[in-house]
C-alpha cells in the first residue's frame, strides 16, 4: 500500500509544480496586460488567480494524458528500464515545456489580438497563414528576449524538479496488486474530473471563465494551453434553433435587397477601399487621439466621417472578409481558415462584375499571406497583386513585405492601367509589429511613447503620397474612396473598455466634396459593402450580414464575438451574450468602462429581451447560412 501511495504521490507533486508555474505565468500575464484588466469586479485579482487554478488543472491533465497513462499502466520490469524512464522524462518535459513557452509568449502576444492564443495561431507554422512568422522571428526574439529567457528559465526549473521528485520513483519495484489497482482507478477518476473541470453537466469551456471574474477578465482566468486545446477541434458550427426558421426575417435575414441611396451617383464610379493596418480610432488626432495624423485629419474634414465605426474582430484575416464580403467573425475560426471557406458567397467584386466592373486586391506581403490570395479568388476578384508582383525586391521591409511608401503609389499606377470602372482594395502593412519605419523617415517621425504611433505617422505620410499621386490620374475624379482599418491596434490609452477594443475610423471620400459631413450612427465593417453598393445605383439582392448606413429600415448596431462571448453595441447599450443567456448589460455611452451591470436591475428587462432576441436571430442566421452553404442571395426571400 505504501509503495502504491508513494508512486502516485510523486505524480501529484509533479502536477503541483505545474500548477505553481501556471499561476506565476498568470500573475505576470495580468501585470504585463494590466491596462485591460477589469478591476471594477470586486476582488477581481483574487478571483482570477483562484478561478484560474481550475482551468490550469484541466489544461495540465489534458495535455499530459499520454504521460499519465505511461505513468499508471506499466508495472514489473518495464517500469525499471532506463530507456523507459528517460522516455517518460522527456515526454513530460517536452509537452509541458512547449506549453509553458507558449504561455510565456502569449504574455506579449495578447496585446495584438486581445485574446488568448488559439488553434489558428499554428496556421503561421504550417504556412497556411503565410510565411511572415519566420521573417518576423528574429525581431521578435530580439525585442522580447526577456520572455524567451523567462520561458527557458521555467523549463530548466521543470527539469530540475522532475529529476528531484522522480529519483525514488525510478527504483520502485512496481507490482500489480489490488491496492495498486484501487489507487490507479481513483487517480484515473480524479483525472477525468479534473480534465472536465469539475462534476458539472458539461466539460469546462472558455465561456465558463466569464462567470468567474467578469466578462472582461476571461483571458486572464484561462491559460493559453486550455485555449489552444479547447479550440483545436472547433472547426464546425452547429445550427442554433433559437426560433423557427420563418421567424428569421427582416433585419436578421442576411438576404438583403439593396436600396439605392438618394446620394447615389448615376455614373459607374470607381471604388477604392483602403484598409490601414491596426488603425484604431484612438490614434487619430482628428478625434483628439494619441497619434499625429495631419493628412488624414485634412482628408476627413472633406469626407463623410462615421464617428462610431466598429471592426468585427481583432485580426486582419477576420477584418478583410467583413469589409469586402460582409462576413462577420462570429465563430472561433476565421472564415478564411474555417471549414466554410469553400462556400459560395458574394462580395463587392462579384456583385459589381455583371455591371462591367473589374476588380483587384493589393497586399504588399507575400502572395498567400493570411490566405488572402485564395479568399479574394473565391470572392471573385480579377487581380491579386502581392510582394512578388512588385518590381523592386530591395524595397522589402525585412518583415512583412514592401514598404507602404513604395507599394501604395505602385498600386495607384496599376489602377491607372486598369479598365474602368473598377473596384480595388488594399491592406497596408507597416502599422504592425514590429512597427518599423524606413531609415530616412526616422528623423522625421521621432519615436513617441508607443512604437505604433511612430509607424502611424509614417502611414499617414504614405497615404498623403498615395492621394497626391492618385489625384493626377484620370480615374481620380470619378472614384469613391473608403478609408478604414482591418482591426484596432495596441492600446495607447489607460482606460479602454470592451467596445473601445473594436472602434475604428470609417471614412467615405469623393474629390468633389459631395460626401462632406459626419454621422454618429453605429457602422460596422460588415455595413461597408452594402453602403458602398447602394451608392453605385446597383439595386439587386445581396447576401450581407450588414446594412446600408443610408437605410433607416433597421436599427444600427454592431455584434462581435470573442472566446465564446458575443458583444452587442448600439447607440445606447452594450450587451454580452454567451450563447445561452445575457451575462452583462450596460449603458455604455454613460458608463464607458462598463462598471454598472444593469441586466438584473428593474426597468431594463424588456430592453435586454429585445436585444437578446436580435442577437439570437443573428447567430441563428449566421450559423445556418454557413452550415448549409447558403451565402448567395435568394430573390424569393429578401428584405429591404
Amino acid at each position: 500500500m505504501k509503495l502504491s501511495l508513494k508512486h502516485f504521490s510523486i505524480l501529484i507533486s509533479l502536477c503541483t509544480v505545474l500548477i505553481i508555474m501556471y499561476t506565476v505565468l498568470r500573475g505576470i500575464f495580468i501585470f504585463y496586460n494590466k491596462d485591460d484588466f477589469d478591476t471594477s469586479v470586486p476582488d477581481a485579482l483574487i478571483l482570477t488567480l483562484i478561478s484560474g487554478i481550475r482551468f490550469d488543472m484541466s489544461a495540465i491533465l489534458l495535455s499530459n494524458l499520454l504521460f499519465l497513462l505511461c505513468w499508471i499502466l506499466p508495472v514489473g520490469r518495464l517500469w525499471n528500464l532506463k530507456v523507459y524512464q528517460q522516455g517518460l522524462k522527456w515526454l513530460f518535459i517536452g509537452v509541458n515545456g512547449f506549453f509553458i513557452l507558449l504561455n510565456a509568449i502569449d504574455i506579449v502576444y495578447y496585446p495584438f489580438v486581445k485574446k488568448r492564443m488559439q488553434r489558428e495561431a499554428f496556421l503561421f507554422v504550417n504556412g497556411e497563414k503565410g510565411s511572415e512568422a519566420l521573417t518576423l522571428l528574429p525581431s521578435f526574439l530580439s525585442q522580447y528576449w526577456y520572455i524567451w529567457l523567462f520561458g527557458v528559465f521555467l523549463i530548466v526549473i521543470l527539469i530540475k524538479s522532475y529529476d528531484y521528485l522522480t529519483t525514488v520513483a525510478r527504483t520502485l519495484p512496481l507490482k500489480f496488486s489490488f491496492n495498486y489497482l484501487l489507487i490507479a482507478v481513483i487517480i484515473a477518476g480524479m483525472s477525468v474530473v479534473g480534465m472536465r473541470g469539475g462534476l458539472q453537466l458539461r466539460p469546462l469551456t472558455v465561456i465558463d471563465a466569464s462567470q468567474s471574474a467578469g466578462v472582461n477578465n476571461t483571458p486572464y482566468v484561462i491559460n493559453s494551453t486550455f485555449s489552444i486545446i479547447r479550440t483545436w477541434s472547433k472547426k464546425q458550427l452547429n445550427d442554433k434553433p433559437y426560433y423557427s426558421d420563418d421567424m428569421i426575417q427582416g433585419c436578421e435575414n442576411p438576404v438583403y435587397q439593396l436600396q439605392i441611396s438618394k446620394d447615389s451617383l448615376k455614373e459607374k464610379m470607381n471604388i477604392v477601399i483602403i484598409m490601414v493596418e491596426s488603425l484604431s480610432k484612438e490614434y487619430l488626432s482628428y478625434y483628439g487621439g494619441t497619434g499625429h495624423t495631419p493628412f488624414l485629419d485634412s482628408l476627413m474634414d472633406y469626407s463623410m466621417v462615421f464617428n462610431n465605426g466598429f471592426a468585427n474582430a481583432r485580426e486582419s484575416v477576420q477584418g478583410v472578409p467583413a469589409v469586402l464580403a460582409s462576413i462577420p467573425a462570429w465563430m472561433d475560426d476565421a472564415f478564411i481558415f474555417s471549414g466554410y471557406s469553400s462556400n459560395k458567397f458574394n462580395s463587392i467584386a462579384s456583385i459589381t462584375k455583371p455591371y462591367g466592373y473589374t476588380s483587384a486586391f493589393f497586399h504588399g506581403a507575400s502572395t498567400g499571406s493570411m490566405g488572402f490570395h485564395a479568399f479574394t479568388g473565391m470572392a471573385g476578384f480579377d487581380i491579386y497583386t502581392g510582394r512578388e508582383d512588385y518590381p523592386e525586391p530591395n524595397h522589402f521591409d525585412g518583415s512583412w513585405g514592401i514598404w507602404d511608401h513604395y507599394f501604395l503609389p505602385f498600386m495607384a499606377d496599376k489602377l491607372t492601367r486598369m479598365k474602368q470602372p473598377f473596384v480595388a482594395a488594399v491592406l497596408t502593412l507597416n502599422t504592425h509589429h514590429p512597427f518599423q519605419v524606413p531609415g530616412s523617415y526616422k528623423v522625421r517621425f521621432p519615436n513617441p511613447e508607443h512604437p505604433i504611433l511612430n509607424s502611424l505617422q509614417y502611414a499617414d505620410d504614405c497615404l498623403k503620397s498615395f492621394f497626391n499621386y492618385a489625384s493626377r490620374q484620370p480615374w481620380y475624379s470619378n472614384t469613391l474612396f473608403v478609408i478604414t482599418a482591418d482591426h484596432t491596434g495596441p492600446a495607447t490609452v489607460k482606460e479602454r473598455s470592451a467596445p473601445d477594443d473594436y472602434r475604428i475610423p470609417i471614412v467615405l471620400y469623393k474629390s468633389d466634396n459631395s460626401l462632406k459631413g459626419t454621422s454618429d450612427r453605429i457602422m460596422s465593417q460588415i455595413d461597408i459593402m452594402p453602403t458602398v453598393l447602394s451608392m453605385t445605383g446597383i439595386g439587386q439582392p445581396v447576401f450581407s450580414f450588414g446594412q446600408s448606413i443610408w437605410s433607416d429600415t433597421c436599427k444600427k448596431a454592431h455584434i462581435s464575438y470573442k472566446s465564446g462571448i458575443y458583444m452587442y453595441v448600439d447607440a445606447t447599450y452594450c450587451l454580452f451574450f454567451d450563447g445561452t443567456q445575457t451575462i452583462g448589460f450596460y449603458e455604455w455611452e454613460n458608463d464607458r468602462l462598463l462598471t454598472n451591470d444593469l441586466k438584473s436591475k428593474p426597468g431594463f428587462s424588456e430592453v435586454v429581451t429585445e436585444i437578446e432576441t436580435h442577437v439570437k436571430k443573428s447567430i441563428q442566421a449566421f450559423n445556418s447560412a454557413l452550415v448549409h452553404n447558403k451565402m448567395i442571395p435568394n430573390e424569393k426571400n429578401t428584405h429591404q
